[in-house]
Protein backbone atom coordinates (compact mmCIF):
# COMPACT_ATOMS: atom_id res chain seq x y z
CA UNK A 1 0.00 0.00 0.00
CA UNK A 2 1.45 3.42 -1.11
CA UNK A 3 1.77 5.83 2.13
CA UNK A 4 -0.49 8.71 1.88
CA UNK A 5 0.99 12.28 1.19
CA UNK A 6 1.36 15.06 3.53
CA UNK A 7 -0.88 18.22 2.80
CA UNK A 8 0.60 21.42 3.26
CA UNK A 9 -1.41 24.41 3.01
CA UNK A 10 0.52 28.22 2.87
CA UNK A 11 -1.28 31.17 2.59
CA UNK A 12 0.48 33.71 0.87
CA UNK A 13 -0.07 37.56 0.37
CA UNK A 14 0.25 37.36 -3.61
CA UNK A 15 -1.70 40.86 -4.40
CA UNK A 16 -2.39 43.54 -2.22
CA UNK A 17 0.08 45.87 -0.12
CA UNK A 18 2.11 42.94 0.91
CA UNK A 19 2.46 40.72 -2.24
CA UNK A 20 6.11 41.63 -2.81
CA UNK A 21 6.57 39.42 0.24
CA UNK A 22 4.05 36.87 -0.59
CA UNK A 23 4.69 36.27 -3.73
CA UNK A 24 8.17 35.31 -2.59
CA UNK A 25 7.10 33.06 -0.05
CA UNK A 26 4.93 31.22 -2.48
CA UNK A 27 7.51 30.78 -5.07
CA UNK A 28 10.16 29.28 -1.61
CA UNK A 29 7.24 27.19 -0.45
CA UNK A 30 7.30 25.62 -4.68
CA UNK A 31 10.91 25.43 -4.48
CA UNK A 32 11.09 23.33 -1.09
CA UNK A 33 8.53 20.94 -1.45
CA UNK A 34 10.01 20.06 -4.94
CA UNK A 35 13.11 19.93 -4.03
CA UNK A 36 11.98 17.38 -0.72
CA UNK A 37 9.63 15.33 -3.24
CA UNK A 38 12.60 14.85 -5.12
CA UNK A 39 14.83 13.30 -2.49
CA UNK A 40 12.25 11.05 -1.29
CA UNK A 41 9.77 12.92 0.09
CA UNK A 42 9.09 13.67 3.87
CA UNK A 43 9.67 10.24 5.71
CA UNK A 44 8.94 8.68 2.77
CA UNK A 45 5.58 10.15 2.29
CA UNK A 46 5.63 13.32 -0.61
CA UNK A 47 4.17 16.75 0.03
CA UNK A 48 1.30 17.77 -1.49
CA UNK A 49 1.23 22.24 -1.38
CA UNK A 50 -2.28 24.20 -1.68
CA UNK A 51 -1.17 26.98 -2.16
CA UNK A 52 -3.92 30.34 -1.58
CA UNK A 53 -3.76 34.07 -1.87
CA UNK A 54 -4.63 35.70 1.20
CA UNK A 55 -4.70 39.15 -0.90
CA UNK A 56 -3.16 40.85 2.22
CA UNK A 57 -7.09 41.03 4.05
CA UNK A 58 -7.51 39.44 7.27
CA UNK A 59 -11.26 38.42 6.19
CA UNK A 60 -9.69 36.67 3.32
CA UNK A 61 -6.57 34.55 4.99
CA UNK A 62 -9.51 33.49 7.05
CA UNK A 63 -11.78 32.18 4.33
CA UNK A 64 -8.79 30.36 2.72
CA UNK A 65 -7.65 28.80 6.27
CA UNK A 66 -11.52 27.68 6.49
CA UNK A 67 -11.40 26.39 2.94
CA UNK A 68 -7.82 24.67 2.80
CA UNK A 69 -9.06 23.14 6.93
CA UNK A 70 -12.07 21.97 5.45
CA UNK A 71 -12.49 21.30 1.97
CA UNK A 72 -8.29 20.27 1.42
CA UNK A 73 -7.93 18.77 4.60
CA UNK A 74 -4.67 20.19 5.07
CA UNK A 75 -2.37 18.60 7.43
CA UNK A 76 -0.78 21.75 8.52
CA UNK A 77 -0.74 25.12 7.42
CA UNK A 78 1.59 28.25 7.49
CA UNK A 79 0.88 31.48 6.53
CA UNK A 80 0.21 35.12 7.57
CA UNK A 81 2.75 38.41 7.58
CA UNK A 82 0.61 40.63 9.64
CA UNK A 83 -0.30 39.38 13.73
CA UNK A 84 -4.34 40.51 12.73
CA UNK A 85 -3.54 37.43 10.05
CA UNK A 86 -2.62 35.37 12.41
CA UNK A 87 -5.57 35.40 14.24
CA UNK A 88 -8.22 35.72 11.51
CA UNK A 89 -6.24 32.31 10.26
CA UNK A 90 -6.12 31.14 14.05
CA UNK A 91 -9.91 30.53 14.25
CA UNK A 92 -10.52 28.48 11.86
CA UNK A 93 -7.17 26.85 11.92
CA UNK A 94 -6.37 25.87 15.23
CA UNK A 95 -9.52 26.32 16.73
CA UNK A 96 -12.43 25.02 14.37
CA UNK A 97 -10.26 22.41 12.57
CA UNK A 98 -7.56 21.74 15.21
CA UNK A 99 -4.81 22.00 12.81
CA UNK A 100 -1.17 22.23 12.94
CA UNK A 101 -0.30 26.38 12.00
CA UNK A 102 2.72 27.52 11.88
CA UNK A 103 3.16 31.64 11.64
CA UNK A 104 6.44 32.14 10.34
CA UNK A 105 6.73 35.90 11.16
CA UNK A 106 8.21 37.85 13.91
CA UNK A 107 5.67 38.74 16.58
CA UNK A 108 4.90 40.89 19.77
CA UNK A 109 4.93 37.46 21.88
CA UNK A 110 3.11 36.15 24.71
CA UNK A 111 0.85 33.59 22.99
CA UNK A 112 0.84 30.46 22.86
CA UNK A 113 -1.24 27.53 21.84
CA UNK A 114 -0.80 23.67 21.54
CA UNK A 115 -1.77 23.08 17.67
CA UNK A 116 -0.01 26.71 16.90
CA UNK A 117 3.80 27.03 16.67
CA UNK A 118 5.38 30.68 16.14
CA UNK A 119 8.86 29.98 15.48
CA UNK A 120 10.67 33.44 14.66
CA UNK A 121 11.94 35.16 17.91
CA UNK A 122 9.22 37.90 19.20
CA UNK A 123 11.17 40.77 20.49
CA UNK A 124 11.17 40.07 24.06
CA UNK A 125 12.58 36.98 23.15
CA UNK A 126 15.38 38.45 21.92
CA UNK A 127 15.62 40.88 24.64
CA UNK A 128 15.90 38.00 27.68
CA UNK A 129 18.21 35.86 25.51
CA UNK A 130 20.53 38.95 25.04
CA UNK A 131 20.27 39.87 28.77
CA UNK A 132 22.09 35.89 29.29
CA UNK A 133 25.17 35.81 27.66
Amino acid sequence: MKASSIKVGVIAEQTGALSFAGIADANVARMVIDDINAKGGLLGRQIELYLEDGATTDSVAEAKAAKLVQQDQVDVLFGGIYSSTRQAIKEPAVVKGRKLYIYPEQYEGQEWTRSSSVPAQCQRSRLNLSSHG
